[in-house]
């Protein structure tokens, strides 16, 4: 019974245990939740688990939920867990602020049901997730290039810090097989810039791979920047696998996986692309087509993504899209690509690419379609979007060419259609006159118009003439074609009758001549057509009366942007009813996107006020009276019920029906939208009955189709225009900069918003004037749906910025970007930031703005320097080391806001020297103490990178006051022979970043240099030194002259040292064979004249003798001296005075060899000098020839001015010559005399009127010969007189040049100086004539000198004219040499009216010399310039001879003309006075 019972207790405690693990996989079942890893954390969502109440989280970070600071603004239904414990509710979402970014993290969950009991547990692993990876170009070592890869995680990396330290990362590297050699150590790892350095080498059994690892001890527990620094950079493809390991397992890891863009990407940037338009290649004459030449080297990296095409080819695409073939280089055949096209841009499927050929250097693209016959417009440029490596996108922008001839497009068109029951076609187009023989001309015939017969006795021309015809569809070639009028006709006298007129289009004609097109006929030139119509059948007659984009908010707000939501508005009238119309389709344009957002509503106000409704995606039926259909994005409007609401109120007509859609997207490019069209859907009975509604309609559907429903009639279509939409603009668009001191570094932050829904498929493009010096910081907020990364590849004069779009955006929000340690890369006023906004790769916005934070920054001095003593030595001693150099710093402006990253760069002049380890640095600022003013000298930290440079701190000197900067420990300058020096200092303001012991990413903000005068001396022994101020060359007065080595220093000395004798000034060495005697006599050298201390000087033996000696014994000692010291001193006896004198002589020889070896010296030097003179000569020689050379191939620009001016002149003379022959002397002579008649009787001021007795002188006609000669100078003056006033700009543009814009350069100044003195002359000559002529009372308006009226309006209304014409002359003196040239017969412009007045001829001409003779000065003062520029040879105008010889060719032609015109003036001046003293000869 027991046993029973235990047996019922145990099934019992079974039964209660399954039920129990039943309920629990119940429970399980059910319970739906799960864990969804986001950027910020891990989301835990909760889905009919009425159980789960508590939830558990173990981790070793702890301080990750304890101390979260995630925004929850981003989030929508989600609550911020904050403790390891939380209570969980149903329907519920739970963020665990756990980052994507962190190592060593360790997570492990258990969930309770409200009882605590166990309901499951797990563990979470952590993951580290890369945002970008930022791509860039450094300089590595011996000017190599090396690739930097630099990786960025969500806020920066973690590594949970644990005791256990057995830890390591393990970089694993394998890169693609363009890379055939590995050097060692061919990657380094940076860590926020720190290099670490590997422990050991892991093995890897991947070819091209590379592995190594890092100490994780060695990393920071938080970092910003993971950086891979390659050797090589010739490297296509990288993978790099960093992951986390200890002895047990592995961790988080980091993958990259990426190419390198950066040669082409730099090709894309830097180079042109040619494309061409013209007509096809493919022997369809009529059409065009788009061709790009585009080098291999772009396909290395980058694939074509995209073509952009202008508007004037885009809008030919309507119909169908445009095809892309491309070359294949293998064969040398084109395959067509698959493309998507909508609105201009034309998108491969997928990418083209190219396999790189050393054969072909071009690949050639090609954009066709039957439909692109129309030709562009003048200066059309397209875009092509290359898409690189990491998702980066390029576009490069072109002008397209056109081949054709210039006036190709002046044409004119008239079209007669007769259409009744004989149809005829007629067409006259006008033509540009065509010379070209043997050309193609090919005609398109309308659209549905064809002929019934193609044989040639069909068709009448007139106007040209041709071999034969060729029919192809509806065009019609004519081969062979030659030309004969400017106005031609073609008519067709059998052609087809077309239903439908309306819509009856131009034709398209083209005349080509060897792939030129001559001249063009298409939708673009100016056709007129005349359509003789038959009466028209009755139809339904609608009329569309307006089409509009509204607001979203309010309809009566019009609206035309792209890509905003807004609402579609139009209004037609029904003006008449078939019993036939069911239902009226209208085809909306397919532009805007309808039901954006949420699905549209449709409202239909009728004529009588009722209003109908609609919600997209809701049934209708035959008893709807409005409805719609996506696929085809058509609206349907029950025309029946439309005609049974007018028949109720006795009309037969519908009016102002109005139609709004609500939630319209509109189209994403900036053009003009497709027409609105309404078709008429008639019944084929007349039963009314479930009349549904065709939604089967197409735009395209086939009308003939009599198998349909309903049938259509093609002209009772109407048509209503596009809205021109313009591209939107920026709802909101701020700056904000740190700084605005003129190229200072700063942090830069840009706000901008658009007024339309951002979505993942936009991505933004930022273009800023900026450069990045320091660390590539760059944020974007909201950082939830924005993400943003620096553009790879190299730009000269801007930086990109990708930002990505991470999830929806609404209209107008802020979106902020910010970049740190930025400066301006363009020194310009007008710096422009340029926003472009791509949807699905396409550029769909491009907006540029004034960055006016940036504008008007004003350069100046950072540091200014006392004038009166800006530097101060503390010795001025020549070679001296030691010196203390002492600035006195008046002023600093630097910037307000300052950091350690700033420095003083101070550069001496090269003519100093830094002693290496004992150089100080330190300023001395002045304080007042108990009144009297001292200097408290303070050290600061500077360093010596290179030579003659000093770093330092510009914190370290921040002060208000005047101070004092002393650099301690230089070197004076040595070797120099100049006591005043003028030396250069340098003083820069930079940023720099630095790194042990040098500073990287160096940018200079400003730059002073200073040149500074200082004297330096020799020491006060030194008359002269040279090397050092010890090394005299000449000594002071008192001082002795001693040389001690070869060369010519000497030591300079107050006295003679010992064995040495003073002469003239010199100390010379004695010649003594005694050592005790201590000098020698001045005129022998080796006779002692004194003895050293102890010691007594013996003439007689030329010695010195011990003094004690002499004292006891001398005789004996005399004795003893005489025969032990007889040989020698007889000797020297005996031969003293021959000896003395020939010492002297042998002095005198050896003084004169000494002469004749510098003499030779000299002579070789000279020698040498003329070498280099003779190796100088041939260089300018050499230097001749090229700029003569560069004269001849049009490297000039004056030299041809005169050549064509002598030309010209020579032309005239000939011509003149050939004239007077032909018409004979006498002739010539008495039409002058005629001429001169006439004009003078007109004037009433002639000599012979004056005379009265009309007899003739003697030498009359040779002193008229003499007056009225032809003088060939004469014209030339004046015709180079015209060109001279662009001289002065091209000189002193030129000067700037050469000069690089500094004025303070010495060719710039001299010609600065020239031209102003040019400018003075010229305004005193211009005084000088103006004074005569351009007034009336010296030259009367009756007088016909430089008269453009005839002499019957001298005194009419247009008289006003007469001065300001001679004042004209007057600004340009020299042209006045016209009225001396005598080229032709007419007085007071080409023959000088000496008959007028010879005593005002005599008047102005004496003036007229004094402006030559100033001019003559004007042009010589500047030869003198630039002749001097050759003999000085100034580096700035080494490369520029040949515009110097160009302006001393003109100037010294204008010379020798001045002169030759200043002895015709005086031969003149000669005649007329002899004239007026024979008055009466004229």
């Amino acid at each position: 019974m027991q046993k029973k019972k235990k047996q019922a207790k145990k099934s019992q405690s079974k039964m209660l245990f399954l039920l129990v693990i039943l309920n629990i996989l119940i429970q399980l079942v059910s319970c739906d939740w799960k864990f969804v890893q986001v950027l910020d954390g891990i989301i835990l969502q909760i889905r009919n688990d009425l159980n789960l109440t508590h939830v558990q989280i173990v981790t070793n970070d702890d301080s990750a939920i304890t101390n979260s600071t995630v925004n929850l603004d981003q989030f929508q239904n989600v609550q911020l867990v904050k403790q390891l414990w939380f209570l969980a509710q149903n329907q519920q979402n739970y963020l665990l602020p756990f980052t994507s970014n962190t190592f060593k993290r360790r997570i492990t969950y258990n969930i309770y049901d409200q009882d605590m009991n166990l309901v499951n547990y797990g563990s979470l692993r952590s993951f580290v997730k890369i945002l970008n990876v930022e791509q860039r170009l450094i300089d590595g070592n011996y000017r190599s290039k090396q690739l930097s890869l630099i990786a960025n995680t969500y806020r920066q990396f973690q590594i949970v810090s644990e005791s256990n330290q057995d830890f390591y990362f393990q970089v694993q590297i394998q890169l693609d097989q363009n890379l055939i050699q590995q050097p060692q150590n061919l990657f380094s790892l940076l860590i926020d810039g720190q290099q670490m350095n590997s422990f050991q080498n892991c093995p890897s059994n991947m070819l091209f791979s590379i592995c190594q690892c890092f100490k994780q001890t060695d990393f920071p527990q938080s970092f910003k920047n993971v950086e891979f620094v390659f050797q090589q950079y010739l490297i296509s493809s990288i993978q790099i696998k960093m992951q986390l390991y200890n002895s047990v397992s592995s961790f988080e890891s980091i993958d990259i996986t990426t190419f390198n863009q950066f040669y082409s990407a730099q090709y894309i940037l830097s180079n042109d692309m040619q494309a061409f338009i013209r007509p096809s290649s493919f022997g369809k004459l009529l059409e065009y087509e788009l061709a790009f030449y585009l080098n291999f080297t772009i396909f290395i990296n980058c694939n074509l993504n995209q073509i952009i095409l202008p508007p004037s080819i885009s809008q030919q695409f309507r119909m169908s899209a445009p095809i892309l073939i491309a070359q294949d280089q293998s064969n040398n055949t084109f395959t067509t690509q698959i493309t998507d096209y909508k609105n201009g841009n034309l998108t491969l499927q997928s990418n083209l690419t190219f396999i790189p050929s050393k054969i072909l250097n071009n690949i050639q693209i090609l954009i066709q379609q039957f439909e692109f016959k129309d030709q562009i417009d003048d200066n059309s440029y397209s875009s092509i979007v290359f898409s690189c490596s990491q998702s980066n996108f390029f576009i490069k922008n072109f002008t397209i060419s056109k081949i054709q001839q210039q006036n190709a497009n002046q044409t004119q068109t008239q079209i007669v259609f007769n259409n009744t029951d004989i149809a005829s076609l007629n067409i006259q187009i006008q033509i540009p006159p065509i010379i070209a023989q043997s050309s193609v001309f090919v005609l398109q015939l309308p659209k549905r118009v064809q002929s019934k017969d193609q044989s040639q006795a069909n068709i009448v021309t007139n106007g040209f003439v041709y071999s034969q015809i060729q029919w192809s569809d509806n065009s019609i070639s004519f081969l062979l074609t030659n030309f004969t009028s400017t106005l031609i006709s073609i008519s067709f006298t059998k052609v087809n009758n077309i239903d439908d007129t309306q819509n009856l289009t131009n034709i398209y004609a083209k005349c080509i001549f060897n792939s030129t097109v001559l001249f063009y006929v298409d939708s673009n030139t100016k056709q007129t057509i005349t359509i003789i119509q038959p009466p028209s059948p009755s139809k339904t007659q609608i009329q569309i009366n307006n089409f509009n984009q509204t607001s979203f908010q309010s309809q009566s707000i019009q609206e035309n942007r792209t890509s905003v939501l807004s609402q579609l508005t139009f209004s037609f009238s029904v003006l008449s009813f078939l019993e036939s119309c069911s239902w009226l389709v209208i085809y909306l344009p397919v532009e805007f996107t309808i039901g954006f957002q949420q699905n549209s509503t449709f409202n239909l106000f009728d004529c009588y006020g009722n209003n109908y409704q609609y919600t997209q995606g809701s049934p209708f039926s035959s008893q709807s009276v409005i409805g719609y259909t996506q696929n085809n994005n058509c609206i349907y409007i029950s025309c029946l019920a439309l005609q049974q609401l007018s028949q109720l109120y006795n009309s037969s007509q519908c009016l102002n029906n109005t139609i709004t859609i609500q939630n319209v997207k509109s189209y994403d490019f900036a053009t003009q939208t497709s027409g609105l069209k309404i078709f008429v859907a008639n019944r084929n009975s007349s039963n009314q009955q479930n009349l549904i509604p065709p939604t089967f309609f197409s735009e395209n559907l086939d009308f003939r189709n009599s198998s349909l429903p309903y049938f259509f009639n093609s002209n009772e279509v109407s048509t209503y225009y596009g809205i021109n939409l313009t591209e939107v603009d920026l709802s909101s668009f701020t700056f904000q900069t740190t700084s605005t001191y003129f190229r200072d570094i700063f942090n830069f932050s840009m706000v901008f918003s658009y007024p339309i829904y951002l979505l993942e498929q936009h991505h933004l493009n930022i273009q800023l004037p900026l450069q990045f010096i320091g660390s590539k910081n760059i944020k974007c907020q909201p950082a939830s749906v924005v993400l943003c990364q620096l553009q790879i590849g190299i730009q000269q004069n801007y930086s990109a910025l990708n930002l990505v779009i991470l999830q929806q955006v609404l209209p107008d929000t802020k979106i902020t970007l910010q970049v740190q340690q930025v400066a301006i890369t363009q020194d310009n006023n007008q710096r422009l930031s340029v926003i472009q906004l791509f949807f699905a790769n396409r550029l769909i916005n491009n907006k540029s703005r004034i960055i006016d934070v940036l504008n008007n920054l004003m350069s100046q001095s950072f540091v200014t320097l006392q004038t009166s003593q800006p530097l101060q030595l503390s010795n001025s001693l020549l070679g001296f080391n030691g010196v203390n150099y002492t600035f006195f710093i008046q002023q600093t402006n630097i910037p307000p806001i300052l950091n350690d990253n700033y420095y003083l760069s101070l550069t001496f002049d090269q003519s100093l020297q830094i002693i290496p380890n004992n150089y100080t640095c330190s300023i001395l600022i002045q304080q007042q103490i108990q009144g009297s003013i001292s200097y408290f000298e303070q050290k600061i930290n500077c360093a010596s990178y290179i030579p003659s440079q000093f770093i330092i701190p510009i914190s370290n000197i921040s002060v208000t006051q005047p101070f004092q900067l002393r650099i301690s420990g230089l070197r004076n300058p040595s070797g120099i022979v100049e006591q005043n020096v003028a030396q250069t200092y340098n003083f820069q303001l930079i940023w720099s970043t630095q790194q042990g012991n040098s500073l990287k990413n160096v940018w200079v903000i400003q730059s002073v240099s200073l040149p500074i005068s200082s004297k330096y001396t020799c020491s006060p022994n030194c008359q002269a030194c040279a090397s050092n101020y010890a090394a005299c060359t000449a000594c002071a007065p008192g001082y002795l002259k001693s040389q001690y080595n070869d060369h010519a220093v000497l030591a300079c000395l107050p006295t003679c040292s010992p064995q040495y004798v003073a002469y003239n000034g010199t100390c010379l060495a004695c010649q003594l064979k005694d050592p005790q005697c201590l000098s020698c006599s001045p005129s022998n050298l080796t006779q002692c004249s004194s003895c050293n201390q102890g010691y007594t000087l013996v003439p007689e033996f030329n010695g010195c003798v011990d003094s004690h000696l002499l004292q006891t014994a001398r005789s004996r000692l005399l004795d003893y001296s005489l025969s032990t010291n007889l040989p020698d001193n007889i000797d020297d006896d005996d031969t003293h005075p021959d000896d003395a004198a020939a010492a002297a002589q042998k002095s005198d020889k050896a003084q004169s060899l000494t002469r004749i070896t510098q003499e030779s010296s000299s002579a070789k030097a000279d020698q040498t000098e003329g070498g280099e003179s003779s190796n100088t000569g041939s260089k300018v020689m050499g230097q001749l020839q090229d700029t003569v050379g560069a004269l001849k191939g049009g490297g000039a620009i004056f030299i041809w001015i005169v050549l064509a001016a002598l030309a010209a002149s020579v032309v005239l003379s000939v011509l003149r010559y050939a004239y007077n022959k032909l018409k004979g002397k006498s002739h010539s002579n008495g039409s002058s005399s005629s001429s001169s008649s006439s004009r003078s009787s007109s004037s009433g001021k002639s000599s012979v009127a004056r005379n009265g007795s009309g007899k003739e002188h003697k030498g009359v006609s040779e002193r008229a010969k003499e007056l009225h000669g032809l003088r060939i100078d004469a014209l030339m003056l004046f015709l180079l007189s015209v060109a001279e006033p662009i001289q002065m700009p091209y000189t002193l543009l030129w000067g700037f040049s050469v000069a690089g814009g500094d004025f303070e350069s010495p060719p710039l100044q001299t010609l600065v100086g020239v031209c102003a003195l040019s400018t003075l002359l010229w305004i005193f000559d211009a005084y000088l004539l103006g004074s005569i002529l351009a007034n009336s009372e010296n030259t009367p308006k009756k007088s016909s000198l430089l008269n453009p009226l005839p002499s019957s309006k001298w005194e009419g209304s247009l008289s006003f004219l007469i001065v300001p014409i001679r004042l004209a002359f007057c600004l340009i003196p020299k042209s006045v040499s016209l009225t001396l040239t005598n080229i032709f017969p007419v007085e007071g412009w080409f023959r000088y009216p000496y008959a007028e007045d010879v005593e005002r001829a005599t008047i102005v001409l004496t003036n007229f010399r004094k402006v030559l003779s100033s001019q003559i000065k004007s042009n010589i003062s500047g030869l003198c310039s630039l002749v001097s520029f050759l003999i000085l040879q100034y580096p700035e105008v080494m490369t520029s001879y040949v515009q110097i010889y160009d302006l001393i060719i003109f100037d010294v032609v204008m010379t020798i003309l001045c002169l030759t015109n200043i002895r015709n003036v005086d031969k003149l001046i000669s005649i007329l006075n002899q004239i007026q003293e024979n008055e009466g000869e004229l």
